[in-house]
């Protein structure tokens, strides 16, 4: 679909182009199913009232709880997104250049969108209803990550939003990383590594 939109608007969408697409794409739908699972779990357990037992008589403290439910849900959808992955790699003929330097750039965009989806939690805590926040920060998400089309002709709006939204950085360094060789020194030495 992208191609054929690309070409009736004269772009040339490469195999360059469609990597840089499913690699945010597939960074996307992990972090965006993981970032809203997180506020989901706990606004379903305060409208069902179990919420509360769960805080005040659980043998162990709330925060491991909550990052243990967190870590199995997240294996799950790891799993899942892979599979997927290799299904769009043969259909579209694509490999993504895995390799542990995108790695560890990709752990550190899910735990800067895990740390997004505990805060969000905790207002699940005080307000029991959070879904309308969840969903707006699920939309934000999807609309300024630049998960399918890459945000960096924006210039200086991108900036802005790439050291705001950890996704959205995560997403540039490891297209960077993956389709344009950036080493680790090189990371390090821009600041989007610390930043990120």
């Amino acid at each position: 679909m992208l191609v054929s939109v690309a070409e009736q608007s004269g772009v040339s969408y490469g195999r360059s182009l469609q990597t840089a697409s499913l690699i945010g794409f597939l960074t996307w739908k992990i972090c965006s199913d993981v970032f809203s699972m997180i506020p989901a779990s706990m606004e379903e357990e305060a409208a069902n009232g179990t919420l509360e037992s769960v805080l005040c008589s659980s043998a162990h403290p709330f925060e491991f709880v909550l990052s243990g439910r967190t870590l199995a849900r997240t294996i799950i959808v790891i799993v899942e997104t892979f599979v997927l992955s290799i299904i769009f790699q043969v259909l579209f003929q694509i490999s993504l250049p895995i390799n542990a330097l995108a790695f560890l750039i990709f752990i550190l965009t899910l735990l800067g969108v895990v740390g997004i989806g505990f805060a969000i939690a905790g207002l699940a805590i005080v307000y029991k209803y959070v879904s309308t926040v969840a969903s707006l920060a699920a939309f934000l998400s999807y609309s300024i990550s630049g998960a399918f089309v890459p945000l960096n002709s924006l210039e200086l709006a991108f900036s802005i939003l790439k050291y705001i939204f950890p996704m959205t950085l995560g997403i540039d360094i490891l297209r960077n990383v993956m389709i344009n060789g950036y080493n680790f020194n090189l990371i390090v030495t821009d600041g989007s590594l610390l930043f990120l």
